[in-house]
């Protein structure tokens, strides 16, 4: 995802994203307890605990070798790199969107499939033209409903 935002990205594996993710979590302390509660919730209990316990650092455990990228990390860097992505998911009988940012002439679109599965389509404009879609109900429904979240937003939100 990164690569295709910006060519110095083009090398970039998870040890480099670490820095960017430490860097980003370490601006969100209004925000700790929303951290650890989607932690909780994106099968990171372990480490939540031993924040709110231990006292551990984010960036000790983002450094961690069994750290592993979920939701919220794709989030919080969607937001503070202002990454063209939107996050697709099921929610109950319906497929919501969201996105950090509008300003970008393409999208990139991310399904949720779990917590820590993703799907990555790539489209070259904000109509996911070359995205597949099933029926054109649900085509439709997915470029009309993208909505732009705030950080805020979405650490209030308890579903996403």
């Amino acid at each position: 995802m990164f690569k295709k935002t910006d060519e110095k990205y083009r090398d970039y594996r998870f040890e480099n994203i670490k820095p960017l993710l430490i860097k980003s979590y370490k601006k969100l302390n209004d925000y700790k307890r929303g951290i650890l509660t989607k932690w909780n919730s994106e099968n990171k209990e372990h480490y939540a605990k031993l924040v709110k316990t231990k006292g551990v650092s984010f960036e000790a455990i983002i450094l961690g070798d069994d750290y592993f990228i979920t939701t919220i990390d794709i989030v919080i860097l969607m937001h503070f790199y202002k990454l063209p992505l939107v996050l697709m998911y099921q929610q109950k009988n319906k497929i919501k969107t969201f996105a950090m940012t509008n300003e970008t002439d393409y999208y990139m679109y991310i399904k949720v499939k779990a917590k820590t599965q993703f799907l990555l389509h790539i489209s070259d404009s904000k109509e996911g033209k070359s995205l597949r879609f099933y029926n054109n109900d649900q085509k439709d429904v997915l470029l009309k409903e993208i909505s732009v979240l705030t950080i805020k937003d979405y650490f209030e939100d308890p579903i996403l």
